[in-house]
Parts: C-alpha cells; structure tokens; sequence
C-alpha cells in the first residue's frame, strides 16, 4: 500500500523513480526513457484543480506529494510527464518499493544484466555487518526481490552525480 495517511495536500510522498516505456506492438521493443525526478518543471500544488496560482516550477517528484491519495498522485505526475515530453501516455502505474520487491518475488527473481560496473553498499545479508558488493558490466546476475531493492535504491549521497548512476541501475 502507498495511500496518503493523513489525505492532505503535500503528504502524499514523493516519485523517486519515473519512467516511460515505449513498446512497439510489431516488434515487441521497448525502450526506456528515466526522467530525473530533480527535473524542474511546473508542479500544480492544487491536487490536480489547475489553479494557475497554484503552479509553480518545481522538482517533477513533487508532483506525486500534491495529491489526496496515490491514484490522485500518479494521474498528476502522468499528466506532468505528458506535458513536460508532449506525449500521451495510454497506461500508468505507481508502485512502492516494497511493491517492487513483491513483485520480484512473484516471478522467482529476475536476471540483471550490467550495463556499468557498480559498487553497492549493502544491508541485505546481514544488516548488522553490511558490506560492499561489486557487479561488473556485461555479466549477469539472478536477483530476488529484496536483492533487486537493495541493488536499485542504493545512492553514495557523499559523491556528487550518484542519482545518474542509481538511474542506470534502475534501467538494468
């Protein structure tokens, strides 16, 4: 679940990762498009009411916050992406991380092929000794769910630029 605990403006959460998959229906490609959440644009802080006095330039992962529920959240961020790439989008969906993790699991895990190499801090073997785990680019590695979340939330906050890189990771 990722429902708006109080249902006010503001606390609905944040987008911390936005994608639009295009998928040609001849060929079955898909192509990713990450759209960085610090990208400003005109965020409507009236919950989707247009208020033009209520629009103001903003990170795009605030658009989710100015919502009454998650559903309210992810129509406004669709129609943020939509001006903001002059596209229509058909379909969307919000998950939470957790709901990420979830689904993993639901299809036993997921094959990751490395676009870079990464180096991950990690907590998931055993949160009280974390570790640094290294991927090389090109091999491939079968992840379940808890796996893949530490593998795609994972930012060196210390290092500037770090957010680039966790977009790849995301992609992979």
């Amino acid at each position: 679940p990722i429902e708006n605990e109080t249902g006010n403006l503001g606390d609905n959460g944040q987008s911390d990762v936005i994608v639009v998959l295009s998928i040609d229906k001849e060929t079955g490609e898909i192509k990713i498009i990450e759209i960085p959440r610090d990208s400003i644009v005109p965020v409507d802080e009236s919950g989707g009411k247009g208020l033009s006095n209520y629009i103001k330039d903003e990170q795009l992962c605030l658009q989710y916050a100015y919502a009454h529920s998650s559903v309210e959240g992810a129509e406004l961020t669709k129609k943020t992406v939509e001006d903001l790439l002059n596209i229509d989008i058909n379909n969307y969906v919000a998950i939470s991380f957790g709901g990420l993790a979830d689904i993993v699991d639901f299809v036993d895990g997921v094959d990751i092929t490395f676009s870079h190499d990464y180096r991950i801090f990690s907590k998931i073997h055993d949160p009280s000794d974390p570790h640094w785990i290294n991927y090389k680019a090109g091999d491939t590695q079968h992840m379940c769910g808890t796996q893949v979340l530490d593998f795609v939330q994972y930012r060196d906050t210390s290092i500037h630029y770090t957010n680039m890189e966790r977009m790849d990771r995301e992609k992979d």
